[in-house]
């Protein structure tokens, strides 16, 4: 199998207070990883931080799966290397750049 973060380019650049939404997508992979790990600045992404509405959506379809990380109203924090890492494939990373 094989992954990539979805995007024309390996940089994302929203505004502030935005919502950061990334996907993971894992080609190639007749059962669905046994997990896909989110790393923010190659730190595991803690889903429970206090006062952040993080979340990973997971869906597996075919051959496919893909992984969504959705992080609500995006601060200048949480710009850095974003990075996805299925158990059974490439690890993939972008970019990303919060904006005032």
């Amino acid at each position: 199998p094989t992954s990539e973060l979805l995007g024309k380019n390996k940089n994302v650049y929203l505004d502030q207070g935005s919502t950061l939404n990334l996907t993971c997508v894992v080609h190639f992979s007749p059962t669905a990883p046994e997990f896909i790990l989110w790393y923010h600045r190659d730190k595991l992404v803690d889903y429970r931080k206090k006062g952040r509405d993080i979340s990973v959506k997971t869906v597996h379809e075919g051959d496919t799966t893909y992984s969504s990380l959705l992080v609500q109203n995006a601060t200048l924090r949480d710009s850095g290397k974003y990075s996805c890492k299925p158990s059974n494939a490439n690890i993939a990373s972008v970019q990303v750049h919060v904006l005032r």
